[in-house]
């Protein structure tokens, strides 16, 4: 055997005595790693330890700080908070355990009506690797909530107060609450349903899907935002940043959403005023009632159709426009530059226009007759109508008009 060989050899059996220690967690600067790396390492040995506390009922609010390990919350069927914590520990070695126990304590106080339960943490970090305490939790509906976790999932169901929620590495459910909500998240899915009162969500590389809430304000970061059935609510503010936006059966005075680089669309909603402004997001409107409508994008395409209300107003830039208006629309403003527009009209209206393009074309497949003037650089077409009055400012790019096709008649 070449002396190469025999070192490759040498090489790889250190290396899998390295990767079994590394997974372990039996290398010491490891427990201080990275948190993404704190993973359960051995789920084929799990040992049970439980604790149950109980608080008076003249307590007002409940704060769990918990560094890893399952959180669940019920509606208790008398007056009472009580607490039931298990302890699991993955170690196949009795005295393995024992250290492992030893690296951590439940710390509980009660004072003042407010009720606290601290994991505590021994003198070295906690041994994320080995060791998730869970709580089942069961509560009036009265008592405000405070919880602190990592690496595991909080599953609250038709119980607590004003919740606060900071997560991260785990899932959130929630769901039949009255009371106001507020998450901050990181890593991890979302589901909210039937929310009473306003949420409050920041949320980063998280999928949110939310059904029923009353208001919302959310910073999203590299995630994904579906909300939808939202039957009455005074103002949806939503700001993200790499977020994918879905909305649907909204109704709401106020809607604001702000994003980039990745889909907006509404749809089925209804509202006073929306405001979209975005950079590099494709934008899509389909089927919704608004007094005032304003879109600000770039660098990416915007459709709205079926756009029914008062008043619209686009600015774009180097991103294609169609929109397809309702016969009750009283006036819509466009300003684009280096893109088309394709504006589809209804039928049977007489709408007035104020249409110019510089270094670009107009393109008349209605049946209407404009007065023309040609400069140099710049066209422009006018025509006295009643509604909608359309004004349209562009510059490198056609401006397409159309008249919606008539919809076949049943046989």
């Amino acid at each position: 055997m070449k002396k190469k060989e025999i070192l490759l050899i040498a090489a790889l059996i250190i290396f899998g005595f390295v990767y079994h220690f590394f997974e372990s967690g039996e290398i010491a600067f490891i427990k201080s790693g990275n948190e993404n790396s704190k993973k359960i390492i051995d789920r084929n040995h799990p040992n049970f330890f439980t604790n149950d506390l109980v608080f008076s009922e003249s307590i007002l609010s409940l704060k769990i700080i918990n560094p890893a390990g399952e959180i669940s919350v019920e509606p208790s069927i008398d007056k009472r908070t009580t607490v039931e914590i298990t302890s699991v520990i993955y170690h196949k070695d009795k005295k393995k355990i024992e250290e492992l126990k030893s690296q951590y304590s439940l710390k509980k106080t009660e004072v003042s009506g407010k009720g606290i339960i601290e994991v505590i943490k021994g003198e070295n970090t906690f041994p994320y690797k080995r060791v998730r305490i869970n709580f089942k939790i069961r509560i009036p509906k009265e008592i405000e909530i405070k919880l602190y976790n990592r690496f595991g999932n909080i599953v609250i169901k038709g119980t607590g107060k004003n919740i606060y929620i900071d997560e991260k590495f785990g899932d959130i459910q929630i769901e039949d609450i009255e009371s106001k909500l507020k998450i901050l998240s990181l890593h991890g899915n979302i589901n909210l349903s039937n929310i009473k009162g306003d949420i409050n969500l920041i949320t980063k590389l998280t999928k949110t899907e939310i059904e029923g809430a009353g208001n919302i304000e959310c910073k999203a970061n590299l995630a994904t935002l579906i909300i939808s059935d939202i039957p009455q609510s005074k103002k949806i503010d939503i700001n993200g940043e790499h977020t994918k936006m879905i909305f649907s059966g909204i109704n709401s005075e106020q809607i604001r959403i702000g994003n980039s680089h990745q889909l907006v669309r509404i749809e089925n909603s209804k509202a006073e005023s929306i405001t979209i402004t975005a950079r590099n997001c494709r934008i899509i409107s389909d089927t919704i009632n608004v007094n005032e409508l304003i879109v600000k994008n770039s660098q990416n395409r915007v459709r709205l159709e079926k756009i029914s209300g008062k008043d619209i107003s686009v600015l774009l830039k180097h991103g294609n426009l169609v929109i397809s208006p309702d016969r009750n629309i009283e006036n819509i403003n466009i300003l684009n530059s280096y893109s088309n527009i394709k504006v589809n009209l209804p039928r049977e209206i007489d709408p007035g226009f104020n249409l110019s393009t510089k270094y670009g074309e107009i393109v008349n497949n209605t049946k209407f007759d404009f007065n023309t003037i040609k400069e140099r650089y710049k066209l422009t077409l006018t025509r006295t109508g009643t509604i909608p009055q359309i004004v349209i400012n562009n510059s490198y790019g056609k401006i397409i008009l159309e008249t919606e096709k008539e919809e076949p008649q049943d046989q």
